[in-house]
């Protein structure tokens, strides 16, 4: 078997300080597919749920004949045909329903099957004006909706897509000061499902009854260079700007509190934008995933093609053309237990495990001396840390650690 110290070599060698924590990019699935996500709309389940893929045939927005759903891993599970009309969005439902919402104002709902649950208007209103675009989202509760902006710049929301057809409940919040400039961009604010949108340079909260305009304070050399972007955590209390300009916003979403903002002094297209979590956010660029976390902390991974992204609640899922990635924050069992130069009861027993394997037996015991009053703690620490990592060969070495107690047992009742 692989020594400790061997399996732990590069376990924090992946890991990029971002202030006063550590963030870490895994890659679960090399994906078993052989598509160009740059072609095709992409939803993807949360908590690691499928990924539905339509390729576009043309810019006129015509689509191809199925909806492809796959697992995780690029794996196929089902399809569905496609004879409906112009695909506006679509996105998972905590059932693992996909919903798919058409230009025409109506929302369908597939089983992962790929059988037809149901289908019907969104709202008679919505239908009339028809769809110009939609966001889908999820609470920490688990729940998920969809908010839709009809081309006559309203927005209506439906807050939870599992309910049966004839039960959904839409809801309409309050109209633009002005509804005839399109909005720059637009997010959903949960959990009270209002709409954060930016028209021009203002910005604004919709909730049902009025439009609440806010102001953000920055630094930012031209406040008259428009807003492109919109990133809501999914607890609802952060939010993240971008303009064209390059220049990032991030704070509470009452807007009261900046936490961090930043010049990129690039005009490169933002082509995506999400949290992970609520300690950092992540942009997608074309050659370039910048994570941004608070302060002025920073890190960046070399970009990938066709990357898209998908918040959870407790980091940031990534999909490309050949990998299933998941961007987390480091926890605080594997930094008590893995970090260089740590001193916690776990790392110190970790050490002494390391120690007795490679024949300096001498060095083991002397730290086990050093935390012989705190044992269990260590015990348990290891074994909390082992439950926080993807990596098999690191989960197996932190709890055979757990094995290493009977010596060190032996060896405190003995002094």
């Amino acid at each position: 078997m692989e020594k400790i110290a061997d399996v732990q070599a590069s376990a924090t060698v992946d890991w990029s300080p971002l202030g006063d924590i550590y963030v870490k990019k895994t890659v679960h699935y090399h994906l078993s597919w052989d598509k160009n996500l740059d072609q095709c709309s992409v939803a993807i389940a949360p908590y690691g749920g499928p990924i539905a893929l339509l390729q576009k045939l043309s810019k006129s927005g015509g689509d191809s004949k199925s909806i492809l759903i796959y697992s995780q891993a690029g794996n196929p599970i089902s399809s569905i045909p496609w004879e409906g009309g112009r695909l506006i969005g679509m996105g998972w439902n905590s059932n693992e329903d996909l919903i798919c919402i058409l230009e025409e104002g109506t929302m369908a709902a597939y089983s992962i099957n790929g059988l037809l649950k149901y289908s019907r208007p969104v709202s008679r209103e919505v239908r009339e004006h028809r769809v110009l675009d939609c966001k889908f989202f999820h609470t920490m509760e688990g729940s998920g909706g969809f908010a839709v902006m009809t081309n006559c710049y309203q927005f209506f929301v439906v807050a939870d897509t599992c309910r049966p057809r004839d039960e959904i409940r839409v809801k309409k919040v309050a109209d633009l000061p002005s509804m005839t400039v399109r909005p720059n961009c637009w997010n959903v604010l949960t959990p009270q499902c209002n709409i954060l949108v930016s028209v021009e340079e203002k910005l604004y909260i919709l909730d049902q009854y009025e439009a609440i305009p806010q102001s953000v304070l920055t630094s930012k050399k031209d406040p008259s260079v428009y807003w492109a972007e919109i990133a809501v955590s999914v607890d609802g209390k952060a939010v993240a700007l971008v303009d064209k300009g390059g220049y990032l916003w991030g704070g509470t979403s009452d807007f009261k509190t900046c936490e961090t903002e930043m010049d990129l002094q690039s005009t490169a297209k933002v082509l995506a934008m999400e949290w992970g979590a609520k300690d950092f956010f992540v942009l997608v660029m074309e050659k370039l995933i910048f994570v941004k976390g608070f302060g002025k902390h920073w890190c960046k991974y070399p970009g990938k093609l066709g990357c898209c992204l998908q918040p959870e609640v407790d980091g940031l899922r990534l999909v490309s053309n050949t990998t299933s990635e998941f961007i987390h924050r480091v926890t605080s069992q594997s930094l008590a237990v893995l970090r260089i130069g740590s001193m916690e009861p776990g790392a110190l027993l970790n050490d002494a495990f390391k120690e007795y394997e490679g024949d300096e037996s001498h060095k083991a015991d002397e730290y086990i001396r050093f935390i012989k009053d705190k044992l269990p703690d260590a015990i348990l620490q290891c074994i909390k840390a082992a439950g926080e990592e993807f990596e098999p060969a690191l989960q197996q070495s932190l709890l055979r650690v757990r094995l290493f107690d009977m010596y060190a047992s032996t060896h405190t009742r003995k002094n």
